[in-house]
């Protein structure tokens, strides 16, 4: 016997790509026909690696070196206020529009994907080429504190 949750885990979206890509399109959900089959996500994480790497991804070098003189400058209340502020109106919203458009239509592909799905192909390019740009500009960030880094401990 199959679970609910073993279902779930298991659907895939097949999506008719010959007519128009924006969420102008009245059609859009019944073009993407929602089947089962029998393969399985491959679930090799457990949940205190996803917790590891949320925070790896939220404690990383810019908080340690980038923070350092707007610290000094405004102290610890008005950063914190900051965060807060930023995380609230500004990350929060964009995390829960993506969930809907995920749970509205759950396609293959990453956040590219839904913009090009729902918006405009060339948002979805553009996304993808600021995306790239951002991590080659993050390579260079790291460098940079890896060398502050070095000459404060030297």
């Amino acid at each position: 016997m199959v679970s609910a949750s073993q279902q779930d885990d298991s659907k895939k979206v097949a999506l008719d790509t010959s007519g128009p890509t924006n969420a102008g399109d009245t059609n859009s959900i019944q073009r993407a026909s929602i089947y089962m089959t029998d393969v399985q996500t491959k679930r090799g994480l457990s949940p205190r690696h996803v917790q590891l790497m949320a925070i790896a991804g939220s404690i990383g070098t810019a908080l340690f070196v980038g923070i350092g003189g707007a610290l000094s400058k405004a102290g610890p209340l008005s950063l914190s206020l900051g965060y807060l502020f930023w995380s609230m109106f500004f990350i929060l919203p964009c995390t829960l529009s993506v969930a809907e458009m995920c749970a509205y239509l759950p396609i293959r592909g990453s956040i590219f994907e839904l913009a090009g799905r729902f918006i405009d192909p060339a948002l979805g390019f553009s996304m993808g080429w600021t995306y790239f740009y951002g991590g080659v500009m993050l390579v260079c960030v790291e460098y940079s504190a890896v060398a502050t880094v070095m000459q404060y401990c030297m």
